[in-house]
């Protein structure tokens, strides 16, 4: 095969030639396409993961807003409790002085 190669008249050899160089660029154009695929989709895994760093960050301060959201409704609760007992305290002394008049 290879000597019906040598064989072949300049046009084929010519022709052979650049089917095969044309096939090479095809494939090296294929090949930086994918390339070119491959760095966007590390782009994107890069954008992905500094995205969910910040959703992490997110989670953690809703969190902590939660948990400071809880602490002050307790405290009002407790607020609204002794305030209750006032109150109650100053109603009770108003019965003692209206008894001592």
């Amino acid at each position: 095969m290879m000597e019906d190669a040598l064989r072949a008249p300049r046009h084929a050899k010519i022709d052979r030639l650049t089917r095969s160089l044309s096939h090479c660029v095809s494939l090296v154009a294929a090949l930086d396409a994918e390339l070119k695929h491959d760095e966007e989709l590390e782009s994107s895994r890069l954008k992905l993961r500094k995205l969910e760093g910040d959703l992490e960050l997110q989670r953690k301060l809703v969190e902590e807003l939660r948990t400071v959201v809880r602490g002050t409704h307790l405290q009002m609760q407790t607020y609204e409790a002794r305030v209750m007992d006032l109150e109650c305290d100053i109603a009770s002394r108003d019965t003692e002085v209206a008894e001592l008049r």
